[in-house]
């Protein structure tokens, strides 16, 4: 049976790994980890409640149960496996801090899957694609990677609802990503930075002309400047 596509709102996307899938090492066991797709979607506070009611939904049923087993427990290991349970549930949505620690008032939710996936009658394993079209539904072309500050919505599935070490909560599986404002590599603009407006000086109030735009404080002709790679969003 298939499983039902929910979509987001329109979100902005933060460290997506959308065509090329993201791989780690396990720090303790050395281990390479499965590759996998992801992205994280920054939203209005009163976006990501959208996206968190869709989850309770599925959510809700699995917690009443575990309370509901924990109940049947002698009482005071009922009192502690129902305070666990409290303790341990993830929140759908995260607040966002900037690069200092401070929230910045908007909320994050993390969409990710597995890049590989095998035929359980073969055996074979083969390296999915994530499906990413522009507003009017038609694929961008594979040379089209959106980078941090992409405006975008996110179609995703859940998951069964699971009880681990983690936590307790429900996988939102990366399905696709409609691109409603591109950002591409070096084009970040200012939401891309994590900047948002503020009241003092603006660009061209006094008259003034770009001596050269493209380059920052510091930098000569021909210097990249400093390397922000690590921390692009």
């Amino acid at each position: 049976m298939a499983k039902t596509t929910f979509h987001t709102p329109r979100g902005r996307l933060l460290f997506p790994k959308l065509r090329t899938p993201d791989q780690y090492k396990d720090p303790k066991t050395n281990v390479l980890a499965a590759p996998k797709y992801s992205t994280k979607l920054v939203l209005t506070p009163e976006a990501g409640a959208k996206v968190e009611a869709m989850v309770r939904k599925v959510m809700d049923p699995f917690l009443a149960k575990l309370r509901e087993e924990a109940g049947k427990l002698p009482p005071l290991k009922a009192k502690k496996e129902l305070a666990r349970i409290e303790e341990n549930i993830r929140p759908v949505c995260v607040p966002e801090e900037d690069r200092e620690g401070n929230e910045t008032g908007f909320v994050v939710v993390t969409f990710s899957t597995s890049a590989d996936v095998t035929n359980k009658r073969t055996g074979v394993t083969t390296r999915r694609n994530i499906f990413i079209c522009d507003a009017n539904g038609t694929p961008l072309p594979k040379s089209i990677d959106p980078w941090s500050g992409t405006e975008a919505v996110v179609a995703f599935t859940m998951g069964e609802p699971y009880d681990k070490a983690i936590g307790i909560g429900v996988p939102l599986y990366l399905e696709a990503v409609q691109v409603l404002k591109l950002v591409k590599g070096g084009a970040r603009d200012a939401a891309g930075y994590g900047f948002s407006q503020h009241e003092g000086y603006v660009a061209g109030e006094e008259g003034e002309e770009d001596e050269d735009e493209g380059s920052m404080p510091g930098t000569e002709a021909g210097d990249p400047g400093p390397d922000d790679s690590d921390g692009d969003y």
